[in-house]
């Protein structure tokens, strides 16, 4: 088609003069982008692309009739373009653009009503009102105005969801107050398409009476379509994109705006309706499905990691920390985190592939629950302690932390290597980083780093088998039911009770027979049956998402209307073996790890996390609390998956050595101990 004509014509019918210069710039602008920007899977500059500049222009058009034409048109192509750009690609687009559009400069829009509001929620969870950031929620905001269908793409740690509902509350507040689009609050409704089976997802006839039953979809959209009012609906589908299920949606995305069912059912979107689509990448979406969206694209990598440390040291540290020993924390975490994570993601070799803000998001979670467990120790308290014991135990938390948040991905080939340059950093030997003051205690240099653990008492360095008794094995124990006590067993023990006490979603990751399920089971076994009950799942290579969740139901009790939980005054552990086993779908994704994922993401899907129920008609969310979830996987690769980085974004990955000659050597040799002892043999026969 002659895009310059056509566009020509819209511009014409919508009060524009200077039509045919303006369309030939349209076309050009996109013919240009097509050639000069890198080629991306979510880039389209086709006519849905010019349709949506053309809409834009007629809008802003009716806004402004007298404003210069050239300004009007450049804004609409950047309204509609901008979001979806790679950072690298904006200035090649800036040079095109004002090379179409000589002069041109267009005015701010004021919005910093909305940007206050945002700062606003930003803060009182304690994010950071990052430029870019904002930036990012502008754009989804203004892209949301042009089209009614929009993707939020990006990796974890991009704020994808934090922008959708920062934008939601944001919105919301302006609107009961009156000072922008009056009345118009947003209500959102969210799920995610790879979670539940598709006979659940749309809707199907019962095979034996032919009774049709609506699907959650379709019950959430006709829900948001029976409100005609002014007020806008966001249907968020928040999950990995696929032809499978977002073909089926072709007729909502585009011009159509309606949703056809197998039953004959055609239900149109109403006024302000907006489907969100929030995946983290669209490398197998067809180009009928991109095109029919508008695009905003988030890069983890533009935020850094600064953000979390902040939000983590305003808000997540104990309330006994002083200003001082809280600088000194801060001076602590700047000189260990950033070189410790640049060297594990440039010189190592880690057990899964990990984003570097998901090892920091796992050092500052140990470290502010670790840190509220010290300052509550009896000899930590204010009153008593000396104040340099309480700074020591800061730091050295502050390295157990580094060594067990950062450290712990490393394959077993690459721990000596980080130890070896962690002793080198403390010793101030790195020269682009050099300690803020000598540490005390320092860590001791014999053995590896991942052999000693803190001693509140000093406070100083001990090895792991210091913290515990001697074993002892009773005569009448079954010989496949000893666990030895090894170094292993004691620190990764450790760690579990840690987790579990602080509710730290936990995933273990390691090689077959290093003790993964034992030791998690062990831990399970050994909690208090009043307070804790377990749940053991395992996952097979057929494991399907609704044997997942019904598992999980089977022992959950209703506490009240929409929230399940374990037995009031009980927790629930959930154990999940071998994650990545089962087989991805022919697109990629992984049903049951996708609804666990939507059941742990507390953020997303609040106050707690959790499923839609599928028995029932009506699919009500079931909000299920008190449910904290382990798990363990063998590495990827052969048979085993590549796990999302979507679902690794809510754990903190632990990653298991193969065991050394000395660990083995201490199985084998307790166990022939006890043997030979068990039996009454001679002693010098032992």
């Amino acid at each position: 088609p002659d895009y310059a004509m056509i566009a020509e014509i819209k511009l014409y019918s919508y009060g524009y003069e200077d039509s045919r210069s303006l369309a030939q710039k349209i076309v050009t602008t996109y013919t240009l982008c097509s050639e000069q920007l890198s080629s991306q899977k979510h880039y389209d500059y086709g006519m849905r692309a010019v349709f949506a500049v053309l809409v834009r222009a007629g809008s802003l058009k009716r806004k402004e009739p007298a404003q210069n034409e050239s300004i009007l048109m450049l804004q609409s192509v950047n309204d509609v373009n901008l979001a979806k750009f790679l950072d690298f690609d904006v200035p090649l687009y800036d040079g095109i653009t004002q090379d179409l559009f000589p002069g041109v400069v267009l005015p701010k829009p004021d919005y910093s009503l909305m940007v206050d509001k945002l700062t606003q929620h930003l803060d009182r969870s304690y994010c950071q009102a990052h430029p870019y950031f904002i930036d990012k929620i502008i754009q989804f905001y203004e892209c949301h105005l042009v089209r009614h269908s929009v993707m939020l793409v990006g990796l974890p740690f991009s704020g994808k969801t934090t922008a959708l509902s920062t934008l939601q509350k944001a919105l919301t507040d302006l609107a009961q107050e009156g000072s922008m689009h009056p009345g118009c609050i947003v209500h959102q409704a969210r799920l995610n398409p790879k979670s539940i089976p598709a006979r659940d997802l749309y809707g199907c006839f019962d095979e034996v009476s032919h009774e049709w039953t609506d699907g959650i979809v379709a019950v959430l959209f006709r829900e948001f379509a029976r409100n005609q009012t002014e007020e806008r609906k966001w249907l968020v589908f928040d999950g990995p994109v696929d032809a499978v299920w977002i073909e089926n949606m072709n007729t909502v995305m585009d011009e159509n705006k309606k949703l056809c069912l197998n039953s004959g059912e055609i239900i149109a979107m109403s006024a302000n309706m907006r489907t969100l689509i929030e995946p983290m990448d669209v490398e197998v979406a067809s180009p009928a499905t991109i095109s029919r969206n508008g695009m905003v694209f988030f890069e983890p990598h533009l935020m850094g990691i600064q953000h979390l440390i902040d939000q983590t040291v305003n808000g997540h540290m104990p309330q006994e920390m002083d200003e001082a020993e809280k600088k000194d924390l801060v001076s602590m975490i700047d000189f260990l985190v950033q070189p410790l994570v640049h060297f594990v993601s440039s010189q190592c070799k880690t057990v899964s592939p990990v984003q570097e803000q998901n090892l920091v998001q796992s050092f500052l979670k140990l470290l502010s629950s670790h840190l509220k467990d010290g300052y509550k120790a009896e000899h930590m308290k204010r009153d008593v302690a000396d104040p340099k014991n309480i700074v020591a135990m800061v730091e050295c938390y502050a390295i157990w932390c580094a060594i067990w948040g950062i450290g712990s991905v490393c394959e077993t080939n690459s721990r000596p290597a980080f130890g070896q340059f962690l002793r080198k950093l403390l010793s101030g030997q790195v020269d682009t980083h050099k300690p803020p003051k000598k540490i005390q205690p320092n860590l001791p240099d014999r053995g590896s780093v991942f052999d000693y653990t803190i001693d509140l008492h000093q406070p100083g360095w001990v090895t792991w088998n210091e913290t515990v008794d001697l074993q002892v094995i009773p005569n009448s124990a079954q010989v496949q039911s000893i666990i030895v006590q090894t170094v292993d067993n004691v620190r990764y023990r450790y760690v579990l009770e840690h987790c579990i006490k602080h509710e730290i979603k936990l995933l273990f990751c390691g090689p077959t027979g290093t003790g993964k399920t034992v030791y998690m089971q062990q831990a399970l076994m050994d909690m208090d049956k009043e307070t804790h009950m377990s749940i053991q799942i395992g996952f097979s290579a057929q494991t399907k998402c609704s044997q997942t969740q019904d598992l999980v139901d089977a022992k959950l009790e209703r506490r009240r209307k929409g929230i399940y939980g374990p037995p009031t005054g009980r927790k629930c552990v959930v154990m999940v073996d071998d994650l990545n086993m089962p087989v991805k779908e022919r697109f990629g994704a992984m049903p049951p790890v996708e609804i666990l994922r939507q059941c742990m993401d507390a953020y997303a899907y609040g106050p707690t996390g959790g499923w839609y129920d599928r028995k029932d008609s009506t699919h009500p969310f079931r909000s299920i609390i008190d449910v904290l979830y382990f798990a363990a996987m063998g590495p990827p690769g052969g048979g085993r998956s590549f796990v999302t980085p979507r679902v690794l974004g809510h754990m903190y990955l632990a990653g298991f050595p193969l065991l050394d000659d000395e660990n083995m050597a201490q199985i084998f040799n307790t166990i022939l101990d006890w043997k030979f002892k068990a039996d009454n043999y001679p002693g010098d026969v032992g």
